[in-house]
């Protein structure tokens, strides 16, 4: 994936959250453009916490843009969940 479209994805209005689908088989959500990162060749993913869904990032994990597959759109979140961070 290049760059520019990844951008595109976290500036679209209003965002919709996605789910990354990389070679290896993993998967990363973005629930929130905030909690990823974009550098030329990678994207830094802010991962909140499984268990504490409120937490701020519980770990940070890098991502090849080389690596993502595809995307898929989640549905957005319900204004009683704009609280929560799901990663």
């Amino acid at each position: 994936m290049r760059p520019e479209e990844f951008l595109r994805l976290l500036r679209q209005g209003p965002f919709v959250p996605f789910r990354l689908y990389l070679s290896t088989g993993m998967t990363f959500e973005v629930r929130h453009p905030e909690f990823a990162a974009l550098e030329r060749t990678t994207v830094w993913l802010s991962l909140p916490a499984v268990l504490r869904p409120r937490a701020i990032a519980e770990r940070e994990v890098v991502v090849s843009l080389l690596h993502i597959v595809w995307i898929e759109f989640l549905e957005p979140a319900h204004p009683s969940e704009a609280g929560t961070n799901h990663g």
